[in-house]
């Protein structure tokens, strides 16, 4: 009988028929598989470190940066936005 297929299942273990439970260390324990980390490659997380850095390096104009990252990165308070210009918060 292989309980790793019919009884110890991950999602859903069903402690109460296993033979083992007893000496079980992991009896009534839930495991989660954990999310795969989305890619970096051309998602919004890429534009808002490539907009931050042009803005670290030095004050640029809004009208010449991406609007939606400016927008998430001002709302974070890792930018201020005055006058046009976007920066570092002082």
């Amino acid at each position: 009988m292989d309980l790793g297929a019919t009884v110890c299942l991950a999602r859903v273990p069903r402690c109460g028929v296993c033979p083992l439970a007893a000496d079980c260390p992991s009896r009534d324990r839930r495991y989660e598989p954990l999310r795969k980390q989305s890619r970096f490659e051309g998602s919004f997380r890429q534009r808002r470190a490539a907009t931050l850095r042009l803005v670290a390096a030095s004050a640029r104009r809004v009208a010449d940066l991406d609007s939606d990252a400016v927008a998430a990165l001002e709302r974070d308070g890792l930018v201020t936005v005055e006058a046009g210009l976007v920066s570092l918060p002082a």
